[in-house]
């Protein structure tokens, strides 16, 4: 049987979140979800042409990962009401997604 590369162990996990995330939470424009390495940041959300794309930082734990993720949804949710800040609207956001995550994992 084939060993798993490093970046490859906690996959599965992470991608049932994102699946969860998208079900739960569907956002108007289509987001890019990236794992990779990130210098100064364990993860961030940009609002580029047409689409959102979140970039996680690939060398945390899994745990890690798919926390930055939930707080970088909720990032989205509220991006016309606070503009990416932690904002109002972005803490409601991310109570609500923080909830149906811990409902589901």
């Amino acid at each position: 049987m084939p060993m798993k590369r490093k970046k490859d162990l906690h996959w599965g996990t992470f991608l049932a979140a994102v699946a969860s995330l998208r079900k739960k939470f569907p956002t108007d424009l289509p987001v890019i979800v990236r794992r990779q390495k990130l210098e100064h940041n364990s993860g961030y959300c940009t609002k580029k042409d047409d689409k959102f794309i979140i970039k996680i930082c690939n060398t945390l734990d899994e745990n890690t990962q798919v926390l930055i993720l939930v707080h970088e949804w909720a990032h989205i949710l509220a991006w016309d009401a606070d503009g990416g800040d932690h904002g109002p609207s972005w803490g409601k956001c991310y109570a609500r997604c923080w909830r149906a995550f811990s409902e589901d994992f």
